[in-house]
């Protein structure tokens, strides 16, 4: 959502001529209205949500993301949002019809420890199992 990286994702789609890219110049949140985001440095990859400063950006629900979007089924979904990855789980596995559930999630655990939900335990109770892990992230397959 930062808007120079947005910038950037929308200079490349232009210039490898992508015609299947939607681009959402939004954060994904818990909440469908606005969300201030910081960033360290010029690592725009590693902006985040923050309650003291930044600048401010729209922000969407994942389930609000997607069917804006049009998008009816999801086969793999990557997650990586710095910390935030409960906060955009757990409202969409609670919201989201199941036929919307990704059949795969590879979601992003470095910053597990500011969650204030563990999606992963939430997703295995989901019937999510895990099929592999590194060091920086876990990839849940839907049991079938």
């Amino acid at each position: 959502p930062h808007p120079v990286s947005g910038a950037r994702l929308a200079f490349n789609a232009r210039a490898s001529n992508l015609k299947n890219l939607k681009q959402i110049a939004a954060a994904a949140g818990d909440i469908d209205g606005e969300l201030m985001i910081e960033t360290d440095g010029d690592n725009l990859g590693a902006s985040h949500i923050s309650e003291t400063g930044g600048i401010t950006v729209p922000a969407h629900r994942l389930l609000t993301i997607l069917r804006d979007a049009g998008v009816t089924h999801v086969d793999a979904l990557k997650i990586d949002v710095e910390g935030y990855e409960d906060r955009v789980l757990t409202p969409f596995f609670r919201e989201a019809p199941e036929s919307l559930w990704p059949r795969a999630v590879a979601i992003e655990h470095l910053e597990h420890k500011a969650w204030l939900h563990d999606c992963i335990k939430d997703m295995t109770g989901l019937g999510y199992g895990i099929a592999g892990k590194t060091r920086s992230n876990t990839l849940l397959v839907r049991k079938q």
